[in-house]
C-alpha cells in the first residue's frame, strides 16, 4: 500500500470522507471482483458480494488498526463473504451454473484458450477446462481458496496467511494439498503437461 492509499483510509476513518472511500473502491474493485469470482464462479453473485464487501469495509473501517494493511483486510472480508455465500448455496442445494462461458471463470484463467485457429486443440482445451473446473470444485474450501490466491492471484504465502487469518505453514499445507488433489484428480492431463 502506498502513502496516498494510507491517507485515503485515514480520511475515511476520521471524517467518513466518501470521496476518499470512492477512490479506495476504484483502486481495489477489479482485484476484489476477480478474487470473489474465482471462489463463487458466477458473475451476478460476484457483483453482489463485491458491493457487500465494500459496504462491510466501510461500516467496519474504524476497527482497522493499521491503515497500511487495508488491502489484506479487504481481501479477508471478500474471501469470508464468498466462502459464506458458497457454503449457504451448498447447504440449500444450489449449484452454480452459468449458461454462458465467460472468460473470467476460474478454469479459463488457468488454461490457455486459442479460439478459431486449431479446432482439435480447442476441443481438447475445452475438455481440460471442464476437468479442471470439476477437480477444483472437489477441493475443500480452504484448499481451493489458498490455491486460487497463490496460483491465480499470485499472492505470497504471507499475504494469504493474513487474508485467511491463519499461520503461513497452514497456507503452505492448503496449497500442497490442493496441488496433490488436483494432480490425483486430473491424472492423465497432469502427465501430459508435465512432459
Amino acid at each position: 500500500m502506498n502513502d496516498l492509499e494510507t491517507e485515503l483510509v485515514e480520511r475515511v476513518k476520521r471524517n467518513r470522507d466518501m470521496t476518499a472511500f470512492r477512490d479506495l473502491v476504484l483502486a481495489h474493485q477489479k482485484r476484489i471482483y476477480c478474487l470473489i469470482r474465482k471462489i463463487v464462479n458466477n458473475h451476478e453473485d460476484s457483483e453482489d458480494l463485491l458491493q457487500e464487501a465494500f459496504i462491510k469495509a466501510l461500516k467496519n473501517i474504524g476497527q482497522l488498526k493499521n491503515n497500511a494493511v487495508f488491502g489484506f483486510w479487504l481481501n479477508s472480508i471478500a474471501v469470508n463473504l464468498a466462502l459464506a455465500y458458497k457454503r449457504k448455496m451448498t447447504q440449500k442445494g444450489f449449484v452454480s451454473i452459468d449458461g454462458e462461458s465467460l472468460p473470467e471463470t476460474l478454469s479459463e484463467s488457468l488454461t490457455d484458450q486459442r479460439a478459431g485457429e486449431r479446432p482439435i486443440e480447442n476441443a481438447q482445451g475445452d475438455e481440460i477446462r471442464a476437468q479442471l473446473e470439476s477437480a477444483l470444485e472437489k477441493l475443500t474450501e480452504k484448499n481451493r481458496v489458498a490455491f486460487v490466491l497463490f496460483y491465480i492471484n499470485r499472492m505470497s504465502v504471507r499475504e494469504i496467511a493474513r487474508t485467511m487469518d491463519c499461520p503461513e505453514v497452514t497456507v503452505r499445507t492448503h496449497v500442497f494439498r490442493a496441488v496433490h488433489s488436483l494432480r490425483h484428480e486430473l491424472g492423465d492431463y497432469y502427465k501430459l503437461f508435465k512432459e
